[in-house]
C-alpha cells in the first residue's frame, strides 16, 4: 500500500470507534441510574474505551506493515530526546496564554493570582503527568492513533491546516456516545455543543501537528501535551479560582475556544521564526 492509499486510515478510523463504542456503550447500557460520564460505576468502562485509537494504531500498524511497523509505533512512545524548545512549548504555551488572557481580559482570581500562576505554569508538568497521564482518562490511550496513525499518514498528503480538520473531526466524533452527559458537555446544550467540541479538538490538532513535526514524531510528547491541555482546560475552568460573575457554560466555553485558538496562531507564528529550520518527521 502507498502512502496516500486511504484504505488504512478507513480502516484504523472504523476499528478505533468499534473498540471504544462497544466498550462505553455495554457500561452505558448495564448501569442503571447512569446520569453522568462522572459515575464511578463507569469509569473502568471509561478507561477501556479509551484505549481503542491505541489498539487500532497497532492492529493497522501490523496489517499494513508488519512487525516492524508496530515496533517502529511503540518506539515513538519513548521517543524523549526532543529539543528542549518543543518541550517548553508543549508545557507552557497554552498555560500561560490562558494565565495572560484572563488576566487581560479581567477575569478576577477568587484566590492569590500568584498561586494560581503557579499550579498552572511551574507545578503544570508534575499534574499532567500524574493527573492527566497517570491517573487520567485520555491521553495514553488516544495519542498511538490521532498522532501515530493519522498525523503521521495525513501529513504528507495535505497541508496542516486540511489534516488538522481531518483528525480533529474524527476526534471529537469518536467522543460522540459521551455528548449525551451534561458533565462532559460541560453544561452546554446538545446542539451548542455539536458545533463547539469539533472547532476545539481542530484548534488542537492543528498545535500537535506542529509539536508532532518539531518532535520527528513523538508520541510521548503528544501524550504529555494532551496531558497538559485537560489539565490547563480544568484549572481555567474552576469556579474556586475564578470569579465568572454568573457567566454562561457558553460564555466560559468560548473563552477556553479563545485560549485554544490564540495558541494555534502563536505556534503558526513560532513555525515561521523561532522553529523555521526545523526538518519534518522524515520517519512518519
Amino acid at each position: 500500500m502507498t502512502r496516500d492509499d486511504p484504505r488504512p486510515i478507513l480502516a484504523y478510523v472504523v476499528i478505533a470507534y468499534a473498540i471504544s463504542w462497544a466498550i462505553w456503550f455495554a457500561g452505558i447500557l448495564s448501569i442503571d441510574g447512569m446520569t453522568g460520564i462522572g459515575d464511578e460505576r463507569f469509569s473502568p468502562f471509561l478507561l477501556a474505551g479509551s484505549f481503542g485509537p491505541s489498539i487500532a494504531a497497532l492492529v493497522v500498524a501490523g496489517v499494513t506493515g508488519g512487525r516492524a511497523a508496530i515496533f517502529g509505533l511503540l518506539r515513538r512512545l519513548i521517543l524523549v530526546r526532543v529539543n528542549w524548545r518543543v518541550y517548553a512549548v508543549t508545557f507552557f504555551l497554552m498555560p500561560t496564554i490562558g494565565l495572560v488572557f484572563y488576566i487581560v481580559g479581567g477575569i478576577a482570581p477568587r484566590i492569590s493570582i500568584w498561586k494560581i500562576a503557579a499550579t498552572m505554569i511551574p507545578l503544570l508538568p508534575i499534574n499532567a503527568l500524574l493527573g492527566g497521564v497517570v491517573f487520567g482518562v485520555g491521553p495514553l490511550g488516544e495519542e498511538l492513533g490521532w498522532r501515530g496513525v493519522l498525523q503521521s499518514r495525513l501529513q504528507g498528503c495535505t497541508n496542516s491546516v486540511a489534516t488538522a480538520v481531518v483528525i480533529g473531526l474524527i476526534w471529537a466524533l469518536w467522543h460522540l456516545p459521551a455528548f449525551r452527559f451534561a458533565d462532559f458537555r460541560n453544561g452546554l446544550d446538545l446542539p451548542q455543543f455539536v458545533v463547539l467540541y469539533p472547532v476545539s479538538t481542530i484548534l488542537i490538532a492543528f498545535v500537535m501537528g506542529h509539536l508532532w513535526r518539531w518532535s520527528h514524531g513523538s508520541v510521548f510528547l503528544a501524550i504529555m501535551f494532551h496531558a497538559t491541555l485537560n489539565t490547563m482546560a480544568v484549572d481555567l475552568m474552576r469556579e474556586n479560582w475564578w470569579d465568572f460573575g454568573g457567566w454562561s457554560p457558553l460564555r466560559i466555553y468560548l473563552v477556553i475556544l479563545a485560549v485554544f485558538a490564540l495558541t494555534a496562531v502563536a505556534v503558526e507564528v513560532l513555525a515561521r521564526t523561532v522553529f523555521r529550520r526545523f526538518l519534518p518527521d522524515s520517519a512518519a
